[in-house]
């Protein structure tokens, strides 16, 4: 699996690209990579999903559509566990090699 943040945003595993969904499906995984196998808080996901003001279903919408979405297009195309969505204190971590996001440097083999 791999990610692509650094110029055109994409995602995609052994050449095959995975489709990012709409609007606030990417803004989610466009915050989460950059925090890369670290915690982000439901408050900064929510400031980055809806810029302007956050509908009163906000939270739930993140729980439910959004990571749900996400978890099941990731799941999909990474067969492995090598990537995954968990929830965790105080809101999401994005579990994925280093390696894989372009915005981390390679490690030496």
């Amino acid at each position: 699996m791999h990610f692509r943040i650094l110029g055109s945003f994409q995602a995609g595993m052994d050449g095959a690209m995975m489709p990012l969904g709409g609007v606030r499906k990417r803004r989610l995984l466009a915050c989460l990579l950059p925090n890369a196998n670290r915690g982000v808080a439901t408050h900064r996901l929510l400031d980055v999903l809806w810029p302007d003001e956050a509908p009163r279903t906000a939270p739930k919408r993140v729980g439910n559509d959004d990571r749900g979405g996400l978890r099941l297009d990731l799941a999909h195309l990474a067969m492995d566990t090598s990537v995954a969505l968990l929830t965790c204190a105080p809101g999401y971590q994005l579990r994925v090699e280093p390696d894989a996001v372009d915005l981390f440097p390679r490690t030496a083999p």
